[in-house]
């Protein structure tokens, strides 16, 4: 009988001991898959800290990048402001501008300057789209245009004997050097003319920019000038026509880009062409100074901001006998 016991209690402990062992068993092989998880996790963390140095080192890489960009565009931006001309007064006319690049440097650019005693030159280019590519683009019309660099504006004011042929062949042969370069960023829009200072004549062409706006003191009304024409370097051999106009005692002549009429509200509506000329319809008889003024605060309302989504440029000639104390002294 004891015997018999002792036999069913090895049973039930040779059970227990055999549970045990699959148990064992079952732990380790978990355990063992668990280690072989923690080890893949472990291989996977030093993956990702390897590609996260990696993109540390691409980070501090392009911010290294951006910094010197940001740091050439700034010089660029420095000295595409030095190339645009102050306030001046010469003769009987005064010339008065603002620019306010959409990024560091603009693809926006006028000029003015006198070609000879009674003849001022005028002009403002729109270079499609903005950034460095387009202020490169500027740039190299303004080469072309400056008379101090002996430009085609120079060079046809010697040549040709009236206003109306200098002003149409000046704005051909620009044409003419930008369509034959490949490609489509050095499209832009010109208005180049000239002025005769005794008389007060005006004569300019109009390749696809805005059209200009005359304002006259007689009767305190404003129109606009020219009818488009083809945007410059798209298509060679292009004629321009010319307008003219006369700006009499107290007139002005308002050129500008299209990111005025284009600025658009927060609300998602334009600025547009009649509240343009509205303004100048409200202070025509003001100074320059003054024009612009009014202008750049009713913009920058409208926009909500100062800083804005595409490049702003105006230009204003006023003609007009009395001394504006307004221009700088030794810029008469």
């Amino acid at each position: 009988m004891d015997i018999l016991v002792l036999k069913r209690a090895l049973e039930r402990e040779k059970a227990r001991r055999s549970q045990a062992e699959q148990l064992l068993e079952t732990k380790s092989r978990d355990l063992f898959l668990s280690y072989e998880k923690l080890s893949e996790s472990h291989r996977n963390l030093e993956q990702i800290n390897l590609e996260l140095d990696a993109k540390k080192k691409q980070l501090k890489d392009l911010n290294y990048l951006h910094d010197s960009v940001t740091s050439d565009l700034k010089l660029a931006a420095n000295l595409q402001k030095q190339i645009i001309p102050n306030a001046k007064r010469i003769g009987d006319f005064e010339a008065h501008g603002i620019s306010k690049p959409a990024m560091y440097v603009a693809g926006d650019l006028y000029d003015y300057f006198q070609l000879s005693d009674e003849t001022l030159a005028f002009y403002m280019a729109d270079v499609t789209g903005h950034g460095s590519a387009a202020a490169m683009v500027s740039y190299a019309i303004h080469m072309q245009l400056n008379p101090k660099s002996n430009g085609i504006c120079a060079s046809n004011y010697l040549s040709c004997s009236s206003m109306e042929t200098m002003v149409m062949k000046t704005v051909a042969e620009l044409n003419m050097e930008y369509a034959l370069l490949e490609g489509d960023a050095h499209y832009f829009t010109l208005v180049y003319g000239l002025v005769n200072m005794q008389t007060g004549e005006v004569c300019f062409c109009q390749a696809g920019h805005p059209p200009p706006i005359h304002f006259s003191s007689s009767d305190n009304k404003v129109k606009t000038l020219g009818d488009g024409g083809m945007p410059m370097g798209m298509f060679p051999d292009v004629s321009y026509g010319a307008v003219t106009c006369n700006l009499a005692d107290g007139d002005s002549l308002l050129l500008y880009s299209d990111g005025i009429v284009e600025c658009f509200s927060p609300e998602g509506e334009a600025f547009g062409n009649e509240r343009l000329l509205n303004t100048l319809q409200d202070t025509g008889s003001d100074s320059s100074k003054s024009v612009l003024k009014k202008l750049e605060d009713e913009i920058i309302q409208w926009n909500g901001s100062d800083v804005f989504n595409d490049d702003v440029s105006v230009l204003v000639l006023k003609r007009h006998q009395t001394t504006d104390s307004s221009v700088p002294p030794g810029q008469q």
